[in-house]
């Protein structure tokens, strides 16, 4: 899964830093939220076996989710995907 966020400005942060706690991406924004939202689909991918990255270029960021892509047989023997 891929999602991309435009800003209105320059990104200027490493990827290595804006999935830390408590992390804003823009300095100077007096809005609400507290820099949880991408720490915590960080953890919550790592628990559940996936990966999580981030790609920056100029006003955008992709966050990018890769979980791996299992089979599970079914009780008569046929491959669920």
């Amino acid at each position: 899964m891929e999602i991309t966020n435009t800003a209105g400005y320059f990104m200027d942060f490493d990827k290595e830093d804006i999935v830390e706690q408590f992390a804003r991406g823009d300095k100077a924004r007096n809005s609400e939220g507290n820099g949880l939202g991408l720490a915590i689909v960080r953890t919550y991918t790592s628990a559940l076996g996936g990966e999580f990255d981030i790609s920056i270029d100029y006003d955008q960021f992709k966050a990018k989710l890769f979980f791996p892509r299992e089979r599970q047989e079914t009780s008569k023997g046929r491959l669920l995907k």
